[in-house]
């Protein structure tokens, strides 16, 4: 179980670094724009919440807001991809975009919460996932991924997670220099 326990490793260390990064997320950060034309979560007119949509493979990708970045984060989390890909049993129901009373959080404290539910979906996931299913092909569920082992999967998912987690690190380190008082003086 060597590959798996290394695959968890990194997971568990992405995650940690993502998670502390978060802590005291405030609604004002979570929402923040710091450019024109930022996807973001919205409310709407019946008082839904929807995330922006991009118009698929716009390039440069539009910049995003971490309400927008971490709904994304959640449903990379808690797809139902993970269990069809890895060929596990699902482990609770899917959180984010394959719920179909799924709606992004209306508030940083629920994003944070709804985030820790998708992570501990996928890492129970991951943990069902030995040598042996990694070591396996994805199949007809990887479309023109098929080839593919389940390996490269769960490496394709753990940059996503570093990669999104260090996009939301970036947005508050932004935030935190916008909003800083100047030192009297």
């Amino acid at each position: 179980m060597l590959l798996q326990r290394e695959f968890a490793e990194l997971s568990d260390e992405a995650w940690r670094r993502l998670r502390a990064r978060l802590v005291g997320l405030t609604d004002p950060e979570y929402f923040w724009e710091p450019v024109v034309g930022c996807l973001s979560v919205r409310q709407h007119d019946d008082g839904s919440w929807h995330a922006d949509e991009t118009e698929g493979g716009l390039e440069p990708a539009p910049f995003t807001t971490m309400a927008w970045r971490l709904w994304h984060l959640i449903d990379l989390y808690g797809e139902d991809r993970a269990p069809q890909w890895l060929g596990v049993p699902p482990q609770g129901d899917p959180i984010g975009l394959d719920d179909p009373n799924g709606a992004p959080p209306a508030s940083a404290d629920e994003a944070l919460a709804l985030l820790d539910r998708a992570h501990d979906r996928w890492d129970a996931h991951l943990r069902l996932a030995t040598d042996e299913v990694l070591d396996q092909r994805v199949g007809e569920v990887g479309g023109r991924f098929v080839e593919h082992t389940r390996a490269a999967y769960v490496l394709h998912m753990l940059d996503e997670f570093i990669h999104h987690g260090a996009e939301v690190a970036l947005l508050r380190d932004l935030w935190r220099a916008q909003t800083r008082t100047p030192p009297a003086g």
